[in-house]
């Protein structure tokens, strides 16, 4: 992976984290006792049920960052219909920008949704997530411009040293899973 690569998707992941429009909401998660991957269900007060179906290390990773799991505590008519559609809508891109900094960039998604025809906001939704092959690091190119590459290339020992240690104190190291933690 590219420096230029690195950056990128860590970038991408600050956006992600910073337009994360319902950031400051807290949720309520039910979770089995013996920690087994059954799916993750939130529950608000008003009645809306959401169903997350995943392995459970990406599970809490959704359900700790997952706009709609954070929005669910929120009483029913504190939310009206358009906001519930939209984040239901937004759902499955977001849920795939968060697998990305985990490496996994080619999930399958689907999502459920339920409703009494009472209501105009739905019951229950349920997101079945198969995240997939993880991405692993191939090859690491880091490239020096300017002074330092110049002299590197050159053969200067103090310039080689400093390629040589920055290529060594990289965080993703050839054969590792790619992650972009933050």
């Amino acid at each position: 992976m590219s420096l230029a690569a690195a950056a990128a998707a860590r970038l991408a992941l600050c956006a992600a984290l910073l337009l994360g429009g319902c950031a400051s909401l807290p949720g309520y998660v039910e979770t089995p006792a013996d920690g087994a991957s059954a799916p993750a269900t939130t529950r608000a007060d008003s009645g809306l049920r959401i169903t997350i179906d995943a392995p459970p290390e990406l599970k809490a990773l959704l359900e700790q960052h997952l706009d709609l799991v954070r929005l669910g505590s929120m009483a029913r008519d504190d939310v009206d219909d358009a906001e519930w559609s939209r984040l239901i809508e937004a759902a499955p891109a977001q849920v795939r920008d968060l697998l990305q900094t985990e490496g996994y960039f080619r999930p399958q998604l689907q999502l459920e949704r339920s409703h009494d025809p009472a209501h105009a906001q739905p019951d229950e939704v349920r997101l079945r997530v198969q995240p997939g092959a993880r991405a692993r690091v191939s090859r690491l190119t880091l490239e020096a411009e300017g002074a330092l590459g110049r002299d590197a290339a050159a053969g200067d020992a103090y310039a080689v040293a400093t390629l040589a240690q920055l290529r060594g104190a990289w965080e993703l190291p050839v054969g590792s899973d790619f992650r972009n933690a933050v």
